[in-house]
């Protein structure tokens, strides 16, 4: 059984690559760049995500997460995580000390709504912050997060995973949730998906990592799937084509996601090849 998990598990981040090389080419030739309107109904680009989750949920691997299979790229995807959040940090934190917010102000925006969103700027710039010390040392502690001896590293970091994550959270309130929305914008519904799977995963690896949670390695694949096919295979493709259109998520917070999402790919694979080394 737990070989055909592994190969499951294969299979699901393999399809994510796949639909991702064709949610490119979609973005690439029949999506139009400034609006993100598509050609055709949104129906197939939904039915490609629902594709996406019905291999995830069929990986089950049993316990709590334990990473040596893929540790090195668990580090690896880690450290990338860390620069992306402190890219993030940065393109938050720079046009704010200048008084630019990051949503457009309109000439109905009250001086109240101004300062709000300056506020949640600066506040977003801190949380990303945290997430790129957060990863950092995740990464740096690695391979000591699993003793008992950890425990006081775990409890730290996982008081700093809460802040750490609500950066991306906000973000996902702020530019998809609160967004003008329409089925045909496959753009925005790409953003919106890939956000939200980054940042669960996110919140599902700090609490099966650091809490060690009892059923954390089948949470930890499930979602891993969905964040690399999300946030990884999907999103950033059309992230790097869209880059610099006005209304398109920026480029720095796609990177966050992507790095999420490459991280998810890797723990997957270390919570289901767990299993078949007797775990």
């Amino acid at each position: 059984m737990s070989g055909k998990l592994q190969r499951r598990a294969a299979a699901a981040l393999a399809l994510a690559g796949v639909l991702g090389i064709v949610r490119a080419a979609d973005a690439l030739l029949l999506c139009e760049d400034t609006t993100g309107f598509a050609a055709g109904g949104p129906w197939p680009r939904l039915a490609a995500y629902a594709l996406l989750c019905a291999p995830a949920l069929t990986l089950r691997p049993k316990g709590a997460l334990r990473l040596p299979a893929r540790r090195q790229g668990v580090r690896a995807a880690l450290w990338l995580l860390a620069a992306a959040a402190a890219a993030a940090a940065v393109s938050f934190f720079a046009p704010a000390l200048r008084g630019d917010i990051s949503v457009p102000t309109g000439h109905h925006m009250t001086g109240g709504g101004y300062t709000l969103n300056l506020a949640a700027d600066l506040a977003s710039a801190l949380c990303f912050a945290l997430l790129a010390v957060l990863a950092a040392l995740c990464a740096r502690w690695l391979d000591a997060l699993e003793t008992e001896k950890a425990a006081p590293k775990r409890a730290f970091l996982l008081a700093l995973a809460v802040p750490g994550t609500l950066g991306l959270a906000v973000y996902v309130v702020r530019w998809v949730l609160l967004r003008s929305a329409s089925a045909q914008r496959v753009a925005a519904m790409a953003e919106a998906l890939g956000a939200t799977a980054a940042l669960v995963f996110l919140v599902v690896l700090a609490k099966s990592l650091l809490a060690a949670s009892p059923d954390g390695a089948r949470r930890t694949a499930l979602w891993g799937v969905l964040a690399f096919g999300c946030g990884f295979c999907m999103l950033l493709p059309q992230a790097l084509l869209r880059a610099g259109v006005p209304g398109a998520m920026p480029l720095p917070i796609a990177l966050v996601c992507a790095a999420a999402g490459l991280l998810g790919g890797f723990c997957a694979l270390a919570a289901c090849e767990g299993e078949a080394k007797g775990r």
